[in-house]
């Protein structure tokens, strides 16, 4: 992987506005036990999170997202994309995003099918869809390596996944993201940290989500900021469909080798 170097920015100093980075991460220090620890007030807001996203037979919404890449020189360089989303159960989903570079995708789940298409390389794949999108988007996972830290959201199973070998959940309180009250989550299984921010709202909905890879080298994370919420969307005719241009190539979808079964996270 080739180097990349990236100018240093500085004038973000704690020091510069009185105050010592020590006493600045101090008073944000939250108090927790070494011990695993379930918190029921955490479990509640996941739950209610969980159940609405479920009941909805259709929905969008929108997110920025960002990741880390560890350099061979242990420097973190963040990357990061804009992805819209649309959902209609049980077997239907679209996906388009782009990347800062600009390079777009689209990934289309149309009931039969599941389509990848990037236009600028003229470019897209496509393998048949296995059921309903909890099984789908599960294959598309684990045998066609598409990346997706947040298709939880999607997930008829989203409560039961979050808790599979959940260790620790804490409940930080409350705190406002993008002018919004949400209910603050910190989450821990084996192998990541996950924090959400929930709206305190009777439709609650994830407003942010961070998640820190503990087990991969530097620790990376993955962040996402959601926005642009449509609980009733209005679904043009040919959005969960996919229709070749005459222009573009076919291509199989690229799958690793199964020998190598550890891969990092980033955002999709």
């Amino acid at each position: 992987m080739k180097a990349v170097v990236y100018g240093l920015l500085s004038g973000f100093l704690l020091l510069a506005c009185g105050v010592s980075a020590a006493q600045s991460i101090a008073a944000e220090t939250l108090e927790m036990s070494e011990s695993d620890e379930i918190d029921d007030e955490a479990i509640a807001v996941l739950r209610g999170l969980s159940d609405h996203l479920a009941s909805l037979e259709k929905f969008s919404y929108r997110y920025e997202a960002s990741h880390d890449t560890v350099q061979s020189s242990g420097l973190k360089v963040e990357f990061g994309s804009t992805r819209r989303v649309v959902v209609a159960r049980p077997d239907r989903l679209r996906m388009d995003g782009e990347r800062r570079d600009g390079v777009r995708n689209t990934i289309i789940f149309s009931g039969e099918q599941i389509y990848a298409y990037v236009p600028d390389q003229k470019i897209y794949a496509a393998a048949e869809q296995p059921g309903k999108l909890d099984d789908a988007m599960d294959f598309a996972i684990r045998e066609l390596r598409l990346k997706a830290p947040v298709s939880g959201l999607v997930s008829s199973n989203f409560f039961d996944d979050a808790m599979q070998n959940l260790k620790r959940a804490y409940y930080l309180g409350v705190a406002t993201v993008a002018g919004e009250e949400c209910d603050h989550l910190l989450m821990s299984n084996d192998f990541t940290d996950f924090q959400l921010w929930v709206t305190r709202t009777p439709t609650p909905l994830l407003r942010r989500l961070v998640i820190t890879y503990r087990e991969e080298p530097g620790e990376p994370q993955f962040r996402a900021h959601f926005m642009d919420w449509d609980l009733d969307p209005e679904i043009e005719e040919g959005t969960l469909s996919f229709v070749p241009p005459d222009d573009v190539a076919r291509v199989r979808f690229y799958v690793e080798a199964r020998l190598s079964e550890e891969t990092a996270g980033d955002d999709s």
